[in-house]
């Protein structure tokens, strides 16, 4: 007797050495039971007198049909005078319900993939992108308590509305859009099916009550502000109105799943459930002969959640369905069973409730703190935001407290305000954002170098039922870059005492990433869009050739939020690296010197990056992040002078000057000075002599770093930062030895 080519089942050891093998007469009833999304079985019995039994024991892991399965029970039977081993072992992904996410488990805003990966950090599991079309850009949210790394990823296939796929001999596990394949597989009576059997009942339910964390509803986003989600299409697609099916067959079910803390995702998920069970169940259960398993054919080969036709002259069927459960018998292929269903069941999920009788409402401290040094000045800053979802009749303790320190002589307003979108707006207009104050401003005198604060304390139990942004904003009078104050980190800190309210992180509906080209690029305002976030980089210097090949100074990083027009086209002007020589970091480094042929020549200077609107002089740019310079052309002490924003920094060794919002730096010794175009020139250097660094990029140029003879070149200045208008600033430094780089982030206009 030939045996197909999957029944053998390998057994290794705990220590993952192979040390057995069953096949053929060694083994009986041998099959694999796999269920869609829920559980893959496998089954075996052995002789328990065979040599190789000892092999086996509890949690060893067997590789069959190009899988890996642990065992899970062993049960030993002596009777008629024979002894038998029968085994039963789990799919190896089983073992990612044995490991906890002990507490409190949160995802807020995270792509598909990426919400995955972080839940399966640190089990031994990787996941793997397998599906080209998944979408990996919208933010999904989960909360979740004392849930194993299994729930965690069920529960995050549904919340994405996708499946999972794992790959147990690689340890691997992916998200796909749907899990098999439309693979043109049939089953067919007396080709390759030897029984059917259908059963069907109505639909389970047609309006569904939704609930998620703190009594979270679906109010906001229904028609009339309903709390439920109705689904009668089986019933319409018979010939009935919808008053007629709503009179005669409203089922309704209440489904509690704390999970979500979002009401578009509990509404996502919702509509999801309801849809299966809104339609009549109908399961088909074949007989099948595994062609595949006698002739090798892929074309035969069906698999769990495949696509595939049931045909049956006598009974009239002719449906496309899936395959939601198999028995595969591996030695037996004309014996294998598939069932077929047009929804596939749901996975068991410990998180839904049948019911909301003791709700959390328990009270949650939702905080907020700045976290990075922050110099509020004359333009407007927001300082702190919290994004809430709260349910009717919430209540909030709202504390605030600012510390910092004075810089120049001015006054500084600091008030609080919020954003209300209510959730039981009947319609789009009246559901439309309402600014209102929180607190009112006030107004603290400031003096150089004294110390600035002020706190205050908000009961609120009116809260409005719907989405709530809380902002914490500054802005300081006269209108002057030199007054403001400087803020620590955790200087500026948002606490809210809530009960009823769950937190919603603010998601950004899109961006744009404009990397180096060496060519101008364009952005257009999208429509609807008042406000744009930029974060510019300016790009680094280049190495230099010689001695340890030095990066140059690093570029300048500007952050800031403008206020725009939808249709609007910017010029988009990336900076780049300079390289050895006489080649200059686009578009506006300065020209290292060449040192005459020898080997002590430099690099250009890096260039800067700024938006300017369409065809406008650099000058009017709304944001510019300045280049670094270029290091001189030997020894370590001449380094490249970082980009800066209101000045930058200065070359090593008696280098080039860095280049402020009104000059540009000057020039030392050989090297030129900067411009209002470009970064200044190092100087040229000679045989013995090691040239000068260049001066990068800016609203002004770095001035270049002078030649010297034998020992350490010098250095090239820094080009200075600007922006135009904008608020919220935030500078720093970039990363050694890169080109620069400019993000465009928004949030789209409500719907």
């Amino acid at each position: 007797m030939s045996y197909p080519r999957h029944a053998t089942v390998w057994v290794h050891n705990y220590l993952g050495d192979r040390v057995a093998a069953f096949s053929g007469n060694r083994l009986t009833d041998l099959h694999i039971e796999y269920r869609f999304q829920q559980s893959e079985t496998l089954y075996f019995t052995a002789r328990a007198d065979d040599p190789q039994a000892a092999f086996l024991k509890d949690d060893v892991e067997l590789y069959v049909a190009d899988a890996v399965y642990v065992i899970v029970e062993l049960v030993k039977t002596h009777a008629d005078g024979t002894a038998f081993i029968a085994v039963q072992a789990e799919a190896r992904w089983h073992e990612l319900a044995d490991r906890k996410r002990l507490g409190t488990f949160t995802l807020y805003g995270y792509a598909a993939t990426a919400g995955l990966t972080a839940i399966v950090a640190g089990s031994g599991w990787t996941v793997q992108a397998l599906d080209p079309f998944i979408d990996d850009v919208t933010p999904y949210y989960i909360d979740s308590n004392d849930a194993s790394i299994l729930d965690l990823a069920r529960k995050w296939a549904k919340v994405t509305g996708l499946e999972l796929v794992f790959d147990t001999v690689n340890r691997r596990l992916s998200l796909v859009t749907e899990a098999g394949a439309n693979r043109g597989v049939s089953f067919r009576y007396r080709r390759n099916v030897q029984g059917i059997e259908r059963r069907s009942q109505p639909p389970e339910y047609t309006r569904l009550y939704p609930y998620g964390k703190n009594l979270l509803d679906v109010t906001g986003l229904t028609v009339g502000g309903v709390a439920y989600l109705d689904d009668f299409t089986y019933y319409t697609s018979q010939g009935l109105t919808l008053a007629q099916a709503t009179a005669r067959y409203t089922r309704e079910r209440i489904w509690v799943d704390e999970t979500f803390v979002t009401d578009t995702g509990l509404k996502a998920a919702a509509t999801v459930v309801l849809t299966a069970a809104a339609q009549p169940r109908v399961n088909y259960t074949l007989k099948v002969v595994d062609l595949a398993e006698l002739s090798g054919i892929a074309g035969d080969r069906f698999e769990i959640g495949d696509n595939v036709r049931v045909f049956d002259d006598v009974l009239g069927y002719n449906v496309a369905t899936r395959v939601v459960r198999i028995v595969r018998y591996l030695m037996d292929p004309a014996a294998s069973e598939v069932e077929l269903s047009f929804l596939p069941p749901s996975v068991p999920d410990p998180n839904v409730n049948a019911n909301r009788s003791n709700p959390t409402r328990d009270w949650e401290l939702l905080e907020n703190h700045v976290t990075v040094t922050r110099q509020p000045r004359a333009v407007q800053s927001i300082l702190n935001r919290l994004d809430l979802v709260t349910i009717p009749s919430a209540e909030w303790i709202v504390d605030y407290a600012l510390t910092g320190i004075g810089v120049g002589t001015c006054s500084l307003s600091v008030s609080a305000i919020i954003v209300s979108t209510s959730s039981t707006a009947a319609t789009a207009s009246a559901a439309a954002p309402i600014t209102s104050l929180l607190w009112p401003a006030v107004t603290l005198p400031v003096t150089a170098g004294a110390a600035v604060s002020t706190a205050f304390t908000i009961a609120n139990t009116d809260v409005p039922a719907g989405t709530n942004t809380i902002f914490v904003k500054t802005a300081s009078s006269p209108a002057s870059a030199a007054g403001g104050i400087d803020i620590l980190p955790n200087g500026s800190n948002l606490w809210v005492l809530a009960r009823g309210t769950v937190r919603q992180s603010p998601v950004l509906a899109n961006s744009q990433t404009f990397n180096y080209t060496g060519a101008p690029q364009s952005f257009t305002v999208p429509e609807g869009v008042t406000e744009i976030t930029i974060t510019a980089t300016g790009s680094a210097a280049g190495n230099r050739p010689f001695n340890g090949n030095q990066a140059g100074g690093v570029g300048g990083v500007v952050t800031a939020t403008f206020v725009v027009t939808s249709g609007t086209i910017y010029d988009v002007i990336v900076g780049g690296k300079g390289v050895s020589g006489t080649v200059a970091g686009y578009p506006d480094g300065g020209t290292g010197g060449t040192a005459g042929g020898s080997i002590y020549q430099t690099a250009g200077g890096g260039g800067s990056s700024y938006m300017v609107v369409t065809a406008g002089a650099k000058s009017a740019a709304i944001i510019i992040a300045a280049g670094g310079g270029s290091a001189g052309g030997n020894g370590t002490a001449g380094t490249g002078g970082a980009g800066g924003f209101n000045i930058g920094g200065t070359g090593g060794n008696g280098g080039g000057i860095g280049a402020t919002q009104t000059a540009g730096g000057a020039g030392v010794g050989d090297g030129t000075s900067g411009t209002g175009t470009s970064g200044g020139n190092g100087g040229p250097g000679g045989i013995l002599t090691a040239a000068g660094g260049a001066g990068g990029g800016g609203l002004f140029g770095g001035g270049g770093g002078p030649s010297q003879f034998i020992g350490d070149g010098s250095g090239g200045g820094g080009g200075a930062g600007n922006i135009i208008g904008g608020y919220d600033l935030f500078t720093g430094v970039g990363a050694v030895n890169s080109h620069g780089v400019i993000v465009v982030s928004w949030t789209n206009p409500p719907t």
